[in-house]
This record gives structure tokens, sequence and C-alpha cells, in this order.
């Protein structure tokens, strides 16, 4: 969440996989920026986090679109795999 242009996840690479909140009220959008300030208070990241807070960029029932089945909860089903990308990761103390 500190790379600005990683956009992506372990090895997840390209613009739909970049980190970011969605509030959908201005109260949410608050305890979000809350969060994010209060993380980069605790100054356990190597930088500023880059997850973007903003509004949906698209509306409708189907705002958030749907995930495929091979995708939705891919950590749980593939668990030996996610803690490889993991730990290779870097990220496993967080």
């Amino acid at each position: 969440p500190t790379t600005p242009q990683a956009e992506g996840q372990f090895s997840d690479v390209g613009f739909a996989y970049r980190t970011a909140v969605f509030p959908t009220d201005r109260r949410e959008r608050d305890v979000a920026l809350t969060s994010l300030q209060r993380l980069e208070e605790l100054g356990v990241l190597s930088g500023r986090v880059a997850t973007e807070i903003t509004r949906v960029p698209f509306s409708g029932a189907n705002a958030y679109g749907f995930v495929e089945d091979t995708t939705q909860d891919w950590a749980k089903k593939h668990k030996d795999e996610y803690a490889k990308l993991l730990e290779a990761s870097g990220r496993s103390a967080y």
C-alpha cells in the first residue's frame, strides 16, 4: 500500500488491483481518512500509504461488480500458496 505506481498485490499487477477505499457516505470517508492518518502516525510502514480514498467511479445496483468463483475467497481456498506469496511480499508482519 506504500507504492503508488505498483498497482497490484503480490503477483496480481495492473490498475484493477490497486488498493482503494470507496466510502459510501461522509462518515465512512471520515473513518477511512482517520484510519489512514493513524496508520501513518504509527510509522510501521516504509513510506506513506498510497491507498486511494475516493468515490466509487460508477453507480447502480452492481457498482462493485462480482468476482468469479475461482477468485472469490482465493486466500482461504489456497492457503499454502497464499502463505508463500505473503511471505515473499514482505508484508507478513502486518
